[in-house]
């Protein structure tokens, strides 16, 4: 089957009639050669177009859409949210022996080009006080969510991971879809342990705490005794 263009003067296919394993979609000028009393199309091709698989990813404007046999074709690098551009290959295994080097010579045939992606790895970085230990890893991968354990310290309550210094913004993990490097930081707070008085058969001062914490200075007072 072939549709007829506005002006006579061009040809497309539209079936399998003829290869359009690579001539798919592709105008053509149409010369008309009679044999006898059979008339039949001789299709000469007039651009052929260039297919870009950019599985999410946004192609570069000055990329062609189609082109001539001969032309001289030069590929800029789509981009894709937390991917690095890997190059165009020539089939969707993307083996090294299919990558398409810029420039190129257009072929006599339309071109499928797939965009090859890699998950941009980004650092994390930890800003906590000396004598804290964890666990949580120093690099993240896009893509992929990483779940923050928490710190520990000898004497310290961990209260949390936050992505300010002033601790207003908490978080638990880094989603899937965050990018850019980490900067977290590791809220403490001292644990209150109880102070116990053995007295004796004494009297304790008034003013000795209850309570303690690891940070803090105690100040104890003498307790009291009859006849001691």
């Amino acid at each position: 089957d072939l549709r007829v263009s506005a002006d006579n003067t061009r040809v497309m296919l539209t079936s399998d009639i003829f290869d359009i394993s690579k001539m798919e979609d592709a105008w053509f000028n149409a010369y008309i050669v009679r044999k006898g009393s059979v008339y039949s199309f001789l299709v000469i091709p007039d651009k052929y177009k260039m297919i870009y698989v950019l599985y999410d990813g946004l192609n570069d404007s000055r990329n062609p859409l189609n082109y001539e046999e001969g032309e001289t074709l030069y590929l800029y690098d789509a981009t894709k949210r937390g991917n690095s551009f890997d190059g165009w290959y020539s089939t969707s295994s993307m083996s090294s022996d299919d990558k398409i080097t810029s420039p190129i010579v257009a072929p006599d045939y339309s071109i499928t080009l797939y965009a090859k992606w890699n998950p941009n790895i980004y650092n994390i970085s930890y800003n906590i006080p000396t004598g804290v230990t964890h666990t949580n890893p120093s690099t993240y991968t896009y893509g992929t969510t990483t779940t923050l354990s928490d710190a520990e310290k000898t004497g310290y309550e961990f209260l949390g991971w936050y992505t300010d210094d002033e601790y207003i913004n908490q978080i638990t993990e880094i989603g899937s879809d965050e990018i850019d490097d980490k900067f977290l930081y590791g809220m403490f707070e001292p644990k209150v342990y109880s102070m116990i008085y053995n007295l004796n058969g004494g009297v304790n001062n008034d003013k000795n705490p209850s309570t303690y914490t690891t940070d803090a200075e105690v100040r104890l007072y003498d307790a009291n005794r009859d006849g001691y």
